[in-house]
This record gives structure tokens, sequence and C-alpha cells, in this order.
């Protein structure tokens, strides 16, 4: 009889366990989900379905957040991102006023224009995988960020789930009719009062005492609290795209003799 070998199993850690939990939930999106399924179609998906994939994506970012230690490498990366995103914010309320005060003397005609619209917006865009950066500790979490991501942002733009893809959103609304060269960025409304100085991660949870040393900016809390994306997968991100439109609108109608 052969001898039995007396070394014990590996006991498991927490983080295998949430790490195995990961990969499980994100084999499960993709199934129902389904492979070289475009994306769009979704959009005629059943109420039930929809639920269901965003309660396994809620799960999903919840595991991840729990999974994040906060490295050296993600807090360095976490200041780069905060710093490349508060940028684009103020690049963005800039221009979008700037297109306004121009638009009142170039492009508005009175003989048109019932109503203009300036509008400002900001979001993560996921163009293959140079979209996002690799780190070092990428095999720790588990997860196909570049899949994953790919399929989220997807979900988010074709409005599969409840989710406003914009982190920042800018609108000038003002009638040019009512325009004066003298008015105000406040009273044009171009002023980003959400960035105020104070960061919008509060040091006193989990996630924010993690950054203690970084202001926050609203983007970022975007990101993490109204969007299925947890720290991990933000702190990935490289591609945004910042947009600002202007919009012409004129009414017509077919009035009864």
């Amino acid at each position: 009889m052969e001898n039995q070998s007396n070394q014990c199993p590996v006991k498991k850690t927490k983080y295998d366990l949430m790490r195995e939990r990961v990969q499980k939930i994100e084999k499960k999106l993709h199934d129902i989900i389904g492979y070289g399924t475009e994306l769009h179609n979704l959009r005629y998906a059943s109420r039930k379905k929809r639920e269901q994939i965003e309660g396994l994506l809620s799960q999903r970012k919840r595991l991840l957040n729990r999974m994040f230690l906060a490295t050296p490498e993600e807090v360095a990366r976490m200041e780069q991102l905060n710093n490349l995103l508060l940028d684009q914010t103020k690049k963005l309320y800039a221009r979008t006023e700037e297109l306004y005060r121009k638009m009142t003397t170039t492009t508005y005609n009175p003989d048109f224009d019932d109503d203009v619209e300036v509008v400002g917006t900001l979001r993560f865009v996921m163009d293959g995988k140079n979209s996002l950066l690799p780190m070092s500790n990428d095999d720790y979490y588990g997860s196909k960020f570049a899949n994953t991501l790919d399929v989220i942002s997807s979900l988010c733009h074709y409005k599969v789930i409840f989710c406003n893809e914009n982190i920042e959103f800018v609108h000038c609304s003002r009638h040019p009719s009512d325009y004066r060269p003298d008015m105000s960025s406040e009273e044009l409304g171009t002023v980003d009062i959400l960035n105020d100085g104070q960061t919008w991660l509060s040091p006193c949870k989990p996630i924010g005492e993690k950054f203690w040393n970084i202001c926050i900016c609203h983007a970022v809390y975007d990101l993490s609290m109204n969007q299925p994306y947890s720290i991990p997968d933000i702190l990935r991100m490289n591609d945004f795209w910042t947009e600002v439109s202007v919009i012409h609108q004129h009414f017509a109608s077919v009035n009864k003799f």
C-alpha cells in the first residue's frame, strides 16, 4: 500500500476566493451577453436580463474594490489620472464658454434659430486594448480588464444599463438674444462649481482614506460612484473623449386652416 501524503492542502485566502468570484462573474456576464453578439442589440433586452447584467456588474465592482490594496504604483497612477481628468474638465468648461461667445456673433441666425445650445461632455472611451494601461498587479485581481471594460463601456453607451457615460457635462442654453458680451462665466453657467478644492472621495471611507493626499476631482468620483467601474478599473483607463457641440434648433408646425 502506497504511503499517503501527509501534506495538507493549501488554504485559500479571502483574496483568492474573491479573485475566483470575480472570474466566475465575468464568465457569466459574457455568457449572458453572448460571444460575437452585437452589443447594441442588447438595447432591446428584457428587463429581467438588464437587471441580471446590472446585478453581476455591481457584484464585480464591490469585490474588486474590496481587493484594492492601494500600492504605491496604484496611488501614483490615481494621482496621474486625477490630474488628467481635472485638466480636461477645466478645458471643457473653457471651450464651452468660448464657443458660446463665438456662436452669438458668427453662427447665430435669428431667422432660423429658435433655440441654440452649446453642450460639453467628457467621457471614457474604449477603443481597443490601447485604451487601457496595464499594471504590475493585473494578475492579482484576476479580471480580464480589457474584455470586460469593453463590454461595460458598450453597455453604458447603448443604454442597456442605467448609466450616464458622461462623467462631466456643461450646458450653456441662454438664448443668444439675451446675450451681452460683458456677461460673466457665472451668468453663462460655465463655472466649474463641482471642483472647488475639496476632495470628492471622503477620507473617512474605505476607498477615500487610501488617497488622503490627493484632492480627488469630480470626474473620478463620478466614475467610481455613479458608473459600474471599480477603482482597479478606473486606474487602468487611458482614453478619454472631450467634446463640445453647438446645436442650432428650428421648429416648424403644420397649422390647421
